[in-house]
């Protein structure tokens, strides 16, 4: 009987946990980076992967995206936010017409 409330005490335990700090990575890393890629002009998220080592960010910009003037910041804006994980930035290519 104690061996089953235990175990049953240990599920618990790790449940509330593990989901706080699901909730904790959902709700305030990925927001926080979400926010930050839609307040910078001419960019918008395709995906965005957050784990306990990286965060992995797939982006689409458009022609007026200035990577020389924006690039630096918005990187340094989401190493900020993503405490000590690895920011891992790629860039969704657009198609040339002419190509």
């Amino acid at each position: 009987m104690r061996i089953r409330l235990a175990v049953t005490s240990l599920f618990v335990t790790l449940l509330i946990l593990f989901g706080a700090f699901y909730a904790y990575q959902a709700f305030y890393i990925e927001n926080s980076i979400k926010h930050a890629v839609l307040q910078t002009s001419h960019i918008s998220i395709e995906k965005l992967d957050v784990n306990k080592q990286e965060v992995h960010l797939e982006l689409k910009a458009d022609n007026q995206f200035s990577f020389e003037k924006n690039y630096t910041s918005l990187y340094q804006q989401i190493k900020t936010l993503s405490g000590n994980r690895k920011v891992i930035m790629d860039f969704v290519d657009q198609p040339s017409p002419e190509i």
